[in-house]
């Protein structure tokens, strides 16, 4: 996959192949090989891709299978998974043009298609659960 873009927010970026939120960065050094910085002032992380997208999978058919499935419009996210999600390819430079800063902590996504539906991913600064789902109004899924 290749990252195209210059997206600049006041709490993200997107640059020279490196995406960003918050203080949390990573780009694509080959398809075998991701550098991920998660660690605040700490160095690089050499890591193999991973799969957010099974654990978001399992996450919405949780709620699917609690009859909340229509009530999910927003995926709330730390800044390492919103990172993991550009570098996979499920937000695009595309998204991130769209996106929209409405706190200094916020982070929303309008437009990306995760598991057959459309949301909003809400990259959270400080998040205490690494994704959670969440409605129209931003109250979370139980």
């Amino acid at each position: 996959m290749t990252i195209q873009g210059n997206v600049r927010g006041k709490n993200f970026s997107l640059a020279h192949g490196t995406i960003k939120f918050f203080g949390d960065q990573g780009c694509i050094n080959s398809p075998t090989d991701w550098s991920l910085s998660f660690i605040p002032g700490g160095g690089i992380a050499h890591t193999d891709p991973l799969d957010t997208m099974a654990e978001i999978r399992v996450l919405i058919m949780g709620d699917v299978n609690n009859g909340q499935g229509d009530n999910i419009a927003v995926l709330v996210v730390t800044p390492l998974y919103g990172v993991r999600l550009v570098l996979e390819g499920v937000i695009t430079a595309q998204h991130l043009h769209e996106a929209q800063e409405p706190t200094n902590d916020i982070v929303d996504i309008p437009g990306v298609f995760i598991e057959g539906r459309t949301l909003t991913v809400r990259v959270l600064n400080g998040a205490q659960h690494t994704m959670a789902t969440a409605d129209a109004q931003g109250h979370f899924i139980p």
